[in-house]
């Protein structure tokens, strides 16, 4: 079986969205989803950058850090949490009371925490008849 290689240069800027949308593919996000999807896994980057993730109450899915990204992303409260249960339902977000980013974000979170160096993705796409 042939392989195919393709390369994709990111930046600290865009490097959440960059890789997020590359899963997307296989997703299937609405664009609203993946707004709000990304804008978690930023928020949840920046805590574990500043050590916050241990202190208690700080989490990306608080009320607190909810507001915040809704507010950013310039929705309202109900749609947010509707677009919380669209994610829920997809798998991009696990949990139910307690909410978890999905293996996939999490790897992605881990990745860029440590920035150096190359991430690779491999996808395995199987053609069935």
């Amino acid at each position: 079986m042939e392989g195919i290689s393709l390369t994709k240069e990111i930046n600290n800027r865009n490097a959440v969205e960059s890789v997020m949308r590359t899963f997307n593919g296989f997703m299937g996000l609405s664009q609203k989803e993946f707004d709000v999807l990304c804008a978690l896994m930023e928020t949840e980057l920046q805590y574990r950058m500043k050590d916050l993730v241990s202190v208690p109450g700080v989490s990306t899915f608080s009320s607190d850090s909810r507001k915040a990204v809704y507010g950013r992303l310039g929705i309202k409260s109900h749609q947010f949490n509707n677009l919380i249960a669209a994610l829920k339902k997809k798998k991009a977000i696990l949990g139910g009371k307690d909410l978890h980013f999905n293996p996939w974000s999490e790897k992605v979170i881990e990745s860029l925490l440590k920035g150096k160096g190359n991430m690779q993705v491999n996808f395995k796409f199987v053609y069935s008849r």
